[in-house]
């Protein structure tokens, strides 16, 4: 399985199946979301070649209005680390004004936490 198959198996039942990597599209517009991407790759050399590699990844929460982020920040790294990911230091989490507008026009923001996770490539 891709750590993609995996962030989104673990992931899937918090947000209804709203996960999408890279970005959210543009026809969907859910009141709560995650979407995620790479982040950085770690080499690990050994007799002078890459043998082996590490992904990270950065994890974005979303949820519609102001929202108490704490619980589904805590869900988040719990279910990612029993996926078998490396929870890493995170301290994002802001509300956002929506700049770009809803398909459902509710002129409201978005409570936004980012939360970084690493796993070995395969």
């Amino acid at each position: 399985m891709s750590i993609n198959q995996q962030i989104t198996a673990a992931l899937s039942g918090m947000v209804a199946g709203n996960i999408w990597p890279l970005e959210k599209p543009a026809n969907e517009d859910p009141d709560e979301f995650i979407v995620y991407n790479p982040e950085a790759e770690y080499l690990d050399y050994g007799d002078n070649a890459d043998l082996d590699a590490d992904m990270s990844y950065q994890v974005h929460w979303f949820k519609r209005g102001h929202a108490n982020y704490l619980s589904a920040r805590s869900m988040i790294r719990r279910k990612l680390r029993e996926a078998g990911f490396l929870i890493e230091p995170s301290a994002y989490a802001a509300y956002e004004r929506d700049q770009s507008g809803s398909s459902t026009q509710v002129g409201t923001g978005w409570t936004h936490v980012v939360i970084s996770c690493r796993a070995e490539d395969e």
